[in-house]
């Protein structure tokens, strides 16, 4: 987590801010109120900590959230690319120059550098944690990565972006590739378990 917010802090850093003057008028005010409609029967039999009585209490009926984002600088939020061209989701590919140069300096550097040293302690370093389950992911073996590891893969993904670091992509990609189906698998068994405990 503390990597995570310490990019998020160099993508969005306060000082970077611009004054009143310079916000566009086309940022203006908007309140929006959006409804919020869980479904506490998917949610039993799932170990989320809750008890039932919880799980009703605060998922058992609509709520709703009012988000205010007077004042955000929409500037960082480029419009995304046309279908097929990626990244696109966070960023685009235009992004990436200035992207790169905020995660080699400063906060960024700093946060860049804890998200290597995770990943080589984590993932992919010699004597990783999740070390020989990934590397039999990437190999094309079937392996069950534990569900605590899963934020590594995406972490990699985001370092082999920004280090372009093809080779070590490909071996993300297969893993990726091979361990898609099995959390498919899960995914279906938690479901009918969470449906055969609320009957």
């Amino acid at each position: 987590m503390a990597p995570t917010l310490l990019l998020l802090a160099t993508l969005f850093p306060g000082a970077d801010q611009p004054s009143p003057a310079s916000v566009p008028p086309w940022l203006g005010k908007e309140v929006a109120t959006v409804p919020l409609a869980p479904d506490p029967e998917r949610l039993q039999g799932q170990d989320l900590g809750w008890s039932a009585e919880e799980l009703q209490r605060w998922f058992g009926a609509p709520r709703n959230l009012a988000l205010d984002t007077t004042g955000l600088d929409r500037r960082p939020l480029t419009p995304p690319p046309a279908p097929g061209i990626h990244p696109r989701v966070l960023f685009n590919p235009e992004d990436l120059p200035g992207l790169r140069q905020h995660l080699a300096t400063g906060p960024g550097q700093h946060g860049m550098a804890a998200i290597r040293a995770h990943l080589t302690a984590q993932l992919t370093g010699p004597t990783a944690k999740a070390g020989e389950v990934y590397t039999r992911l990437a190999q094309g073996q079937a392996a069950d990565l534990p569900t605590e590891a899963g934020h590594l893969l995406m972490y990699e993904a985001f370092r082999c972006l920004v280090d372009e670091d093809a080779v070590a992509g490909r071996r993300l990609a297969t893993a990726l590739a091979t361990l898609a189906p099995r959390m498919l698998e899960r995914m279906a068994a938690a479901e009918a378990k969470a449906k055969a405990a609320a009957k």
